[in-house]
């Protein structure tokens, strides 16, 4: 039997799915809405410590026509339309998050730089042979 338990580390960030609908590829993710609380709960949703009540919708879009594009380069389109939702948590969030443990204090200036330079490089954030 699976424990209930929703206190467990789980990756930050989501990679979506893309799928192969008729002639044109698809891309679906999930977004978070927050809805006021006394809202009726639905199969995961999360009460927040607020009393609002935190959904994951399911969305999806019309990627590409399947006819000359890839599932390599529909997935790099998804990866840029879902970019939003994921924020900073690829790559900068860790490292701003193992400042702040250190006791570092950065300026905004130089928080702005580090985010930049952790941006610029590609893989940053990750550890050695993840995707």
């Amino acid at each position: 039997m699976r424990s209930k338990s929703k206190n467990f580390a789980g990756r930050r960030g989501q990679r979506g799915q893309v799928i192969e609908e008729y002639d044109r590829w698809c891309g679906r993710w999930r977004e978070e809405e927050v809805l006021p609380s006394g809202t009726p709960l639905r199969k995961g949703d999360t009460i927040l410590p607020s009393g609002e009540v935190l959904h994951r919708k399911r969305k999806w879009d019309v990627l590409a026509p399947r006819q000359g594009v890839t599932r390599q380069m529909a997935e790099q389109m998804l990866a840029d339309r879902i970019n939003g939702i994921n924020g900073d948590f690829t790559a900068v969030t860790p490292v701003l998050q193992w400042l702040e443990n250190l006791g570092v204090k950065l300026c905004d200036d130089c928080r702005g730089r580090l985010v930049a330079a952790i941006r610029s490089k590609p893989g940053a954030g990750r550890p050695a042979g993840s995707r």
